[in-house]
């Protein structure tokens, strides 16, 4: 679809920007909520968030050039491997949502953003206005930075501000996002590899970080990384035994299941 859809966008002079796995990493993220949110699990939704990066990354291979989608917050892993620019968002769109890393995510992108603002009116003046003037505020503070030289700096306190907060701030922290970028590459063309090695890398750092202490699981958290990361190495090589177990289980579950309509 990409590869048509770039097509597309060269023949009407069109930038064909790039795409984000937001069905199953951003659901993760939001039903993962805040800090004491037990509807699904931290670690969990750094794991979606890692495989993300390889399945957000085919729009770039196809030929989407960026500014990528800024609700793709595995946007640095992609940048990590194809050095394409990047949007992102974080704590100047919490009119669309919170999340656990709002500082972090400012820290390797090229465009700054927000979206899903209700048209409403606030103290300050009409709801887009009001921030759209926080997010201009944040904007000039990158640009100044980068005039004055002390982009790294500021770089870096975005990442550290966020990076051992929780789990999905380890794995897109830029060093440790370059690190899952290095895993999915070693896997070639092969998606379903290149996914795989994605949330193995992220569960193998996640544990980096606990045993250097940087970061603390709970009883929940520690459970659910240890199951997952079983089920992980369990995993077959080969794509196509992968993909027969999975049609053979979500059969069972949703009898209307169609593999021919997605091409299996």
């Amino acid at each position: 679809m990409w590869t048509k859809i770039v097509d597309v966008a060269k023949r009407n002079n069109v930038t064909p920007g790039g795409d984000t796995d937001c069905a199953q990493a951003n659901t993760a993220m939001f039903l993962a909520g805040g800090l004491t949110s037990k509807n699904v699990s931290h670690t969990i939704a750094a794991v979606a968030r890692a495989i993300a990066g390889a399945r957000s990354l085919v729009a770039i291979e196809c030929g989407a050039t960026g500014p990528t989608k800024d609700c793709g917050y595995e946007n640095p892993i992609v940048k990590a491997i194809a050095s394409v620019p990047i949007c992102a968002e974080g704590k100047n769109a919490t009119c669309a949502h919170s999340d656990l890393m709002g500082n972090l995510t400012a820290g390797v992108c090229d465009v700054w953003s927000n979206e899903s603002v209700y048209n409403r009116e606030e103290m300050g003046g009409p709801t887009p206005g009001v921030w759209l003037q926080s997010l201009g505020y944040e904007c000039a503070l990158m640009n100044t930075a980068t005039q004055i030289g002390t982009n790294k700096e500021l770089r870096d306190t975005y990442v550290l501000a966020d990076k051992y907060r929780d789990p999905q701030g380890v794995i897109l922290a830029y060093d440790n996002a370059y690190k899952i970028g290095e895993a999915i590459t070693a896997e070639g063309e092969d998606i379903y590899l290149r996914a795989r090695a994605a949330g193995l890398k992220a569960m193998e750092l996640i544990n980096e970080a606990v045993e250097e202490k940087r970061i603390l699981l709970t009883r929940f958290e520690r459970d659910t990384l240890d199951s997952t990361q079983k089920t992980y190495e369990q995993l077959p090589d080969d794509q196509a035994k992968f993909v027969k177990t999975c049609i053979k289980r979500y059969g069972r579950k949703v009898k209307e299941h169609d593999p021919s309509q997605y091409e299996l």
